[in-house]
């Protein structure tokens, strides 16, 4: 579960960068990362909901829920 977790924040964080450098090309990565440390330090809750599939060994497996 903590890999999860880990995957779900880097990928929201390079897409919070991503977006911000495609729309001020002058940010840079500590202007935005000190913004997303502003906005996260303050929130009082998060959800995410979330798709997996697991496919190996000849078995494709779903599972879904909410974070």
């Amino acid at each position: 579960m903590r890999l999860r977790s880990a995957i779900l924040v880097v990928t929201v964080l390079s897409s919070v960068f991503l977006f911000a450098s495609a729309q001020q090309p002058e940010l840079s990565v500590d202007r935005v990362t000190d913004g997303v440390d502003r906005h996260y330090n303050n929130l009082n809750s998060f959800r995410a909901q979330f798709t997996e599939t697991y496919r190996g060994a000849g078995i494709t497996r779903t599972e879904s829920g909410t974070l």
